[in-house]
């Protein structure tokens, strides 16, 4: 064989060789890249379950640290504002994660679940639209009762309205009333007299009860020792036997009910619990949107 020949067939094989080697390091690299890719994906992944992990962790330590706690904190706010309190919020940062949180009492609200046993869906309807317009409400009202046996026929906001907004449970500042702040689904439907708003009072005592009665009581309620008792109050409106037992089966002295909404904010989306805690009858409710 000719020298030329052979350093031909050389220089072929070197050419081969090269290729080859190109053709791994690619695949190599790819491999190494496709790799990587995963890696940062499940890094990724195991950071948002961690950040989701502590943002529930801090509503849960929230939560069962405010509401057994609640009439203490309602009292403590009354006492600096000099005025009853139906909700406080509170903002707190943990681990990254900003915790808007109200905490509010629900017996100081007017019970939608009452108001429908009572008037039915029309009539319930009105008296909804006529609460939110001194708010800034801008929801849709529309029942959904529940027609199964054994449930409550309201028992969540998601069937007081048409599409029920969590935006319009916390307010932006102590002014701003919202939807949550006048109506309920829980509690036994009776009204914290010392919290209750006139209109609450109005619509929940009538006929017992006529607007100038309702103003006595504010009054009353105003004016006396926070010793005084809800007898006593209605000792001084001077009503009759039967006009004074309906008053009493729809007002409470104190409060049964109590809920914490909480909004977990990362800086992108928004979580938005709600806790409902009752005694009268003992019962737990909690939702999430």
């Amino acid at each position: 064989m000719s020298q030329a020949h052979r350093s031909n067939r050389s220089t072929r094989y070197r050419g081969y060789v090269l290729v080859l080697t190109l053709v791994l390091t690619a695949i190599a690299a790819l491999s190494l890249l496709g790799a990587s890719r995963a890696s940062l994906r499940c890094a990724s992944a195991a950071l948002s379950e961690q950040r989701e992990v502590q943002r529930r962790w801090g509503a849960l330590s929230i939560e069962h640290t405010l509401i057994p706690r609640a009439e203490a904190v309602l009292a403590a706010e009354e006492k600096r504002q000099h005025l009853p309190v139906i909700r406080c919020k509170k903002t707190l940062q943990l681990g990254g994660a900003r915790f808007d949180v109200l905490l509010c009492d629900e017996q100081a609200k007017l019970n939608v679940a009452s108001q429908f046993a009572e008037r039915g869906r029309e009539d319930t309807e009105r008296v909804i639209r006529r609460v939110l317009a001194e708010t800034t409400a801008s929801i849709h009202v529309q029942l959904h009762p529940a027609t199964a046996p054994g449930l409550a026929a309201i028992a969540s906001y998601d069937q007081v309205f048409d599409q029920f907004d969590p935006l319009e449970a916390v307010p932006a500042d102590a002014s701003d009333r919202r939807a949550t702040d006048l109506l309920t689904c829980w509690s036994d439907g009776r009204l914290n007299v010392r919290r209750a708003d006139e209109q609450a009072l109005r619509i929940a005592l009538q006929p017992a009860l006529d607007d100038s009665g309702v103003q006595r009581l504010l009054a009353l309620r105003q004016r006396q020792e926070p010793s005084a008792t809800l007898g006593e109050m209605l000792d001084a409106l001077e009503l009759t036997r039967e006009r004074r037992a309906a008053v009493e089966k729809r007002l409470m002295d104190g409060s049964a009910c109590h809920a914490v909404w909480t909004v977990i904010s990362n800086g992108e989306v928004s979580c938005y619990r709600l806790v409902v805690r009752q005694s009268r009858p003992a019962a737990t409710f909690q939702f999430e949107w």
